[in-house]
């Protein structure tokens, strides 16, 4: 029932237009828009099955000479960390094809997020959790980072801890 829904959910390209603009708000709020844009999507003209964008000129991430992808990668890791612990609210589908950088016009450079079909919300208390998981993590405290994956739910509080 929850993945029918989810689903029909992400078809519907009204919902993905306001995902969009959300995010737009989400990169703005949080001081990431001199390195991120947002595809914009056009909510005038979305339809359940019709999404209408401005169109962006760029280069695929894929394609990108190694140099220039460091800087992208940098970039995106600091948006997608404050969309998970920070905003509440992550893009769902982050895979190369999704990801561009931007060849020309204002956002020249930026790197541009784009397919808003497939997003999360992330509640305070897991947020919270997935900070305390990265602390562990970095602090080498293995015993607390267990702790952390089975107060998040990755983990049964039955697994072997050894």
């Amino acid at each position: 029932e929850v993945f029918s829904e989810s689903l029909y959910t992400e078809l519907d390209f009204r919902n993905e237009a306001l995902n969009a603009l959300r995010m737009g708000e989400v990169i703005a709020e949080n001081g990431l828009g001199s390195r991120i844009a947002v595809q914009e999507p056009l909510p005038e003209l979305a339809t359940r099955r019709v999404m209408a964008s401005r169109w962006v000129e760029g280069v695929r991430i894929a394609d990108l000479p190694e140099g220039e992808l460091r800087a992208v990668v940098a970039a995106g890791q600091e948006a997608f960390l404050v969309q998970l612990l920070e905003a509440g609210f992550l893009h769902g589908d982050p895979h190369p094809g999704n990801l561009l950088l931007v060849s020309g016009g204002p956002d020249r450079g930026k790197l541009c997020l784009l397919d808003f079909g497939l997003v999360a919300e992330i509640p305070p208390e897991p947020r919270r959790l997935f900070v305390e998981a990265i602390v562990h993590l970095g602090t080498r405290n293995w015993e607390a980072f267990v702790g952390d994956l089975v107060a998040l739910q990755f983990l049964s509080p039955r697994e072997d801890r050894a």
